[in-house]
This record gives C-alpha cells, structure tokens and sequence, in this order.
C-alpha cells in the first residue's frame, strides 16, 4: 500500500507564517479597492441625467390651415392650383363634375355681376347676353332672363330709339361744356372790370389834382363800361346754358319715365327672374365649385387628380392664412402614468418620422401647456409643444413643413443622480 508524501506543518512552521507581515500587493490592492470604490459613488452622486417620457405627436402651424369643405358626392373634373400656390378669397380651386360647362358658368357669374347695375329698362339697351350657353339645370332660368331682355329692348324701341337718348346726352355734355368755358370767361371778365374800375379811380384822382386831363377820365370810364356790358352779356349766355341743360335733362327723364311705366310690368318680371338665375348660379357654386375662403397658400391634404371620387363634408384641401408670421406647434397625448414627472417648459426633442434623425437632426422643442383634465376615450392628457427654433434642425438643417406632419416626441423630465436612481432600486426590492 503505498503512503502518502504529505506531512502536516510543525507548530514551529505555523506560528512563522502569522508572525510574517502581509505582503505590498494585498495591502495596497485592498486601499485601491476601497478607494475605487469612493470615486465610483461620488461620480454616482454627481452624474445625473433625466428620465425620457416618449409620445407620438403631430406638428402644424398657426394659424392652422382653413379647411375647405366639399359638400356634395362627386368626382373631380379640374383642379385650378398646386401645392404651395398663392390663392385670394373667392378664387376657384376645384371643380367637380356636373352638366354646367365651367368657362359658360363663368362667363354667366360676370355678367350677373355687370347686370346688378341696372336699376332702369332703359339700361338694357347696352347690353347684349350671349347665347346659348350649356348650363345643365340652370339654363332654363337664364333662358327667361334672356326673353324677357329682349321683350323689354323690344317695347323700348317702338317708344324710342337708343339713338334719341345717345343724342339727348351728347348736347347735355355740349352744354355742359359750353357752360364751364362761360364759367372760365365770366372770372376773366370780373378780372378785367376789377381793373377798369380800379384805373378809372386813379384817373379820377389824377384829375382832382390836375395831373391828368378829362380825355383821359372819359376814357377809362368807356373802357369800364365796356368790360362791365360785356360781363353781363356773359352772364346772360351762362343764364342760358344753365336753362339749356335743365331743359334737355328734363326731356330725358320724361322720355326715360314715359318708356319705363309702358314696360314697368316686364321689369320687374326682370328683376325677379335675375334674383332667381343668380340664386340657382349661386347653388351650383356651392354644390360644384369649391372657393378659397380667404387668401393664402393652398396645401394638400390629399392626393388630387382629375376622376378623384369625393365625397360630402371631406375636406380635401385648406388654406395656410397669409399672415406675417408663421409659428409651429406640436400636440400628442401625454399617458396618464408618466404625466407626473412632466411640467410647462420641460425640454424636449421632435423626430420627424418623414425626416430621420439620423440624416437631418431633431427639432427643439419645450412643453407649452398640458391640459388639465384626461380625455375620456384613452385618459390621456392633451398636451402642447412650442417650437423655439421653428424647422430648423439639431444639425442646421430646416425641414418643409407638411401639416398635421407626424413626429415622436421624447420629453426630458427632471434629472436625478445615478447613486438616487441606485438607492431607489434597492428600497424598491427591499419593500418587494
């Protein structure tokens, strides 16, 4: 059997080993421990970074675009603008599909205009309508307005020609004339009297002082006298003038009212079949013809082509308002769990989902409001973000805007120390 070689130490050998001091590296090895371990928990104190609250979130601006409504069923015949065009109130931006022809509804929508007008028969002498015109339903409105037009230049002309009245105004604009140059030499000749009278005075006093002769004095009386005739004269021929264009006046508006009472039933069947052509315009426009409700730039909120089905009440377009100054908000739905750590002016980071990070930066941003109720579908909290630096990027970089652009939002909350945040998983286990 073979005997093992071991042979346990002599207390002798024992007590050497305690008596023998510990060697430098375990020494100094358990000093660099405890001091690594102090560095470590002080940088634990000082380093602090926050939590990060992260919502989806969509950016717009204000004013936020005006929305233009379609209100009927329909699909598109023509589409007047483009994304980012300039638009003003009342300027036609889409078209659907109808039996009106849009340059014949046009043209009918001037003349509307030109024919509101008219407050006399007598007027319609200078206008002629055009015909015929494809109005789908609206024809036959415009049709009656047409007849009638004509029914009423008809019975004007057996009363009296165009070219009666044409003359009538053209004297009463001669007399007019005549009368402001009688005007003109009246003045003249108040000058010249002003002066005769004023010559016939120093010519009087020369005399008194035997400086001038009696010749001379009855000449400068003829001379005033003269002017003073030909003043009154001139008088007289304004005094005509005036009667001469309060006569031919007169006879126009008794020419006019005989005319107007001979047609008056027919006028204002006029009138009446006008309001109802512009009404039935008027419906057509709403129904078929979608308008800028104010000036701007148009934005798309959809794709928009001719044979695009649309329906009622969508809202295919808007107007960004023409205003001085543009400014970009963000909105989303703070979660009610992570609302408490998030104040006004918590600063936080957009990353535009259609404009990577990675390639063009974040947007700036910092919480403006948060709304102070939950909503009741998901219990969030609405909240809103300011844009400081509008589209311009972390990386200088400045986006186009698209509205209702989407984004993630990450929300910095206040900061806290790594050896808090430790401390705080350890109580956390400890309760558990």
């Amino acid at each position: 059997m073979h005997r093992s070689s071991f042979q346990a130490p002599t207390p002798d050998e024992t007590l050497e080993v305690f008596r023998k001091p510990a060697g430098w590296m375990l020494h100094w090895g358990t000093t660099t421990v405890v001091v690594l371990l102090l560095l470590f928990l002080a940088l634990a104190a000082l380093v602090q970074y926050p939590d990060k609250v992260e919502l989806p979130v969509t950016i717009s601006s204000v004013p936020p675009p005006i929305p233009i409504v379609n209100r009927m069923d329909g699909t598109i015949a023509a589409v007047f603008v483009e994304e980012g065009s300039p638009v003003e109130e009342g300027d036609a931006v889409l078209l659907l599909d109808s039996r009106v022809d849009f340059a014949d509804a046009t043209y009918l929508d001037s003349i509307l205009e030109v024919l509101q007008k008219v407050d006399a028969p007598l007027l319609l002498t200078n206008y002629e309508l055009r015909e015929p015109l494809h109005l789908g339903d609206i024809g036959l409105a415009y049709t009656q307005l047409l007849n009638t037009t004509a029914e009423i230049k008809a019975k004007l002309k057996q009363r009296f020609t165009s070219e009666q009245l044409a003359q009538l105004d053209a004297q009463i604009k001669e007399q007019e004339l005549l009368q402001a140059n009688l005007n003109d030499q009246t003045e003249t000749l108040r000058l010249e009297l002003a002066i005769a009278e004023r010559n016939l005075k120093q010519f009087e006093e020369l005399l008194r002082r035997e400086s001038a002769s009696q010749i001379e004095v009855d000449q400068s009386a003829t001379r005033f006298l003269g002017v003073q005739r030909r003043l009154e004269e001139q008088k007289n021929r304004l005094s005509q003038a005036r009667s001469r264009i309060a006569q031919l006046s007169g006879t126009k508006s008794q020419l006019k009212s005989e005319s107007e009472g001979a047609s008056l039933e027919l006028w204002l069947q006029w009138k009446a079949q006008y309001r109802n052509l512009q009404q039935a315009l008027m419906n057509w426009q709403d129904s078929y013809l979608l308008k800028a409700t104010a000036p701007g730039t148009i934005t798309f909120f959809e794709e928009l082509n001719q044979g695009t089905p649309l329906t009622g009440q969508q809202v295919p377009l808007g107007i960004i308002p023409a205003t001085e100054e543009v400014i970009y908000r963000a909105q989303g739905i703070l979660p009610d769990l992570e609302s408490g750590s998030v104040g006004v002016a918590s600063d936080a980071y957009l990353e535009v989902l259609a404009f990577p990070s990675q390639r063009y930066g974040k947007l700036e941003a910092e919480v403006l409001s948060i709304a102070a109720a939950t909503r009741q579908n998901d219990g969030g909290y609405r909240v809103l973000f300011n844009l400081p630096k509008g589209l311009n990027t972390t990386y200088d970089h400045t986006i186009t805007l698209r509205q209702q652009m989407r984004a993630e939002a990450t929300i910095l909350t206040e900061k806290r120390s790594l050896l808090g945040r430790l401390f705080e998983q350890l109580r956390k286990q400890t309760i558990e």
